[in-house]
């Protein structure tokens, strides 16, 4: 087998698992309740309202323009939430785990 077969063959491959297992996931599988009804509410099959966490309901609402990052209590949250509507920076955020999260999104 020539060399552009097998990396045809192996791209195949590799596309057919990322995509299978994309398709997988779902907000069902989310065991937070919370963030369940976040994914819910982004993906319009769901409610901000019926998120219990006030700062998660808060970027909810601001996310779908109708609330204020400003609104968020941690300043963490409410700086990603900035970075998320372009009013804001990644580096700003102080909890390396969500800084992470906010820089590989803005790719």
């Amino acid at each position: 087998m020539n060399i552009m077969k097998k990396v045809l063959i192996c791209f195949a491959t590799l596309m057919c698992c990322v995509s299978g297992s994309a398709f997988s996931q779902s907000c069902a599988s989310i065991g937070d309740s919370d963030r369940r009804a976040y994914c819910y509410a982004r993906q319009g099959n769901g409610s901000c309202a019926s998120i219990g966490s006030s700062d998660l309901r808060a970027e909810c609402y601001a996310e779908k323009g109708n609330g204020s990052c400003a609104s968020i209590g941690d300043s963490d949250q409410r700086a990603y939430c900035y970075a998320k509507q372009g009013n804001g920076s990644c580096a700003s955020i102080g909890s390396s785990d969500l800084r992470a999260q906010c820089y590989a999104e803005k790719r």
